[in-house]
């Protein structure tokens, strides 16, 4: 073990000594700290060892932020921060904080508050999923013809998708760009392309529209156990179609999560019913 690692871990042993005592004599110990994919810091010290290609030049160049807040927000104060800030709060960050889009005049009354832990921009390189490219060999022939990552990169809700489509397809090494736009029917705007590799990733997440960055995950038909699983609780074991019962000449409805209120299968506006056409419907083979 090389000096560096056995000091870090002398320094995790006397962590969790110091925290188990404080617990044991009843005081109370709070994660103040900020858990992203990429990684946890807290917010007063700030993120540290980030790469300068992945690290804002300076705060002034981006409006968004994670608000940390000392205590879970009551009512009365989720009203007020959305009122005099236009705070969302829907967006939530371990711990007790928020990724939100502030104003620089309300960002410095937003500091003042009592409430408010702290506020640090929202880093590229917090926009990159540290699982690009860790995924192993693919098992599809249509993947592994892939030259290169198929990417996604979620955007924000309010980003101009027009805009970050023409940004992230005129950048070097970006290819076969497809807009998919979900948010009418309450989803996520989002992107899908092909990066040459992974030195593309820091332009992509200094995009101010893109919020995340994630590998496509790779599309594999492989049911044969589950199959099993639910005719006789064990995988492999079909008992229902070794009695030659496959399904044929059947339909099943299929239900999920229930219609969306504004979307394409209404028949009408108000109406409850829905178009044939678009119900789904699954044949059993």
């Amino acid at each position: 073990m090389t000096c560096g690692r056995l000091r870090f871990a002398f320094f995790v042993l006397a962590f969790v000594l110091c925290r188990n005592a404080a617990e044991a004599q009843g005081v109370k110990v709070e994660d103040t700290r900020i858990l992203l994919e990429t990684g946890a810091f807290d917010p007063l010290r700030g993120p540290q060892r980030i790469p300068p290609e992945l690290r804002l030049a300076s705060e002034e160049a981006t409006d968004r932020w994670i608000v940390q807040f000392r205590a879970p927000l009551t009512r009365e104060q989720r009203e007020r921060l959305t009122k005099d800030f236009g705070l969302k709060l829907t967006r939530y960050i371990p711990n007790l904080a928020y990724l939100e889009r502030v104003s620089r005049p309300d960002l410095d009354r937003l500091r003042k508050l009592d409430l408010v832990r702290a506020v640090v921009a929202y880093q590229p390189a917090f926009k990159i999923s540290p699982r690009i490219s860790k995924g192993g060999t693919f098992r599809t022939p249509e993947r592994r013809a892939i030259k290169g990552l198929l990417l996604r990169a979620v955007l924000f809700d309010d980003a101009d998708v027009q805009e970050v489509l023409g940004a992230l397809g005129g950048l070097p090494g970006v290819s076969a760009a497809q807009l998919g736009d979900f948010r009418p029917e309450g989803g996520e705007a989002r992107i899908e392309f092909v990066l040459a590799s992974r030195s593309g990733l820091p332009a992509i997440a200094r995009l101010p529209g893109v919020r995340w960055i994630e590998e496509v995950a790779e599309q594999i038909e492989d049911n044969g156990n589950t199959a099993g699983t639910i005719q006789s609780g064990t995988p492999g074991s079909v008992p229902i179609w070794d009695k030659g019962l496959h399904g044929e000449g059947q339909i099943v409805g299929v239900v999920d999560t229930g219609t969306i209120p504004r979307g394409a299968q209404r028949q009408r506006d108000g109406s409850r019913d829905v178009r044939r056409r678009d119900r789904r419907r699954r044949r059993l083979r």
